[in-house]
């Protein structure tokens, strides 16, 4: 009783999974395109051939880069990348990161909101201190609430940012 109830879900799972792979529709099972585009073939690998674009293409960063990204260590690169100075080189090229470009557009954003807030609540309404702890008042004090920024945001972002980190 059991064999045939596994049996008769196995052999519905396979109908089914048959009809959606030939289905015109089923783009789970298809090939996906991304442009029509002409691609020559530019060079061969040890895994096999390389695909370039002829065209330029519209677009990110990152999907450019993929172009030019390495699946594979040689000798050569293997020693240069286990050198005792790799440290020093990857430092220096930080802002060229693709990680870095990708995401200068939102840090800017979100660091531009965060200083406005800062510089309205101290210079409007609730004063600010020197470095010598001195309190001062509002420089323009003309009533306005105080601009408040919820957390839930940031801490419910800091797991998906980490993640691309």
């Amino acid at each position: 009783m059991v064999l045939q109830k596994r049996l008769t879900r196995g052999l519905s799972f396979a109908v089914i999974l048959f009809l959606a792979s030939t289905a015109n529709k089923a783009a789970a099972f298809q090939a996906s395109l991304v442009s029509s585009r002409t691609v020559s073939r530019s060079f061969d690998t040890a895994i096999g051939p390389v695909a370039k674009d002829i065209e330029p293409s519209p677009l990110s960063y990152s999907e450019k880069s993929r172009l030019y990204r390495r699946d594979f260590y040689d000798h050569d690169s293997w020693l240069k990348h286990r050198a005792k100075n790799r440290f020093v080189g990857t430092l220096s090229k930080v802002l060229d990161s693709g990680v870095v470009r990708q995401l200068a557009d939102e840090v800017i954003l979100i660091g531009a909101v965060a200083t406005f807030v800062c510089v309205f609540n101290a210079l409007c309404v609730t004063g600010y201190e020197d470095f010598s702890n001195l309190h001062h008042d509002p420089i323009f004090n003309f009533g306005a609430p105080l601009v408040k920024l919820p957390g839930e945001p940031f801490s419910l972002s800091s797991p998906a940012l980490s993640l691309l980190l």
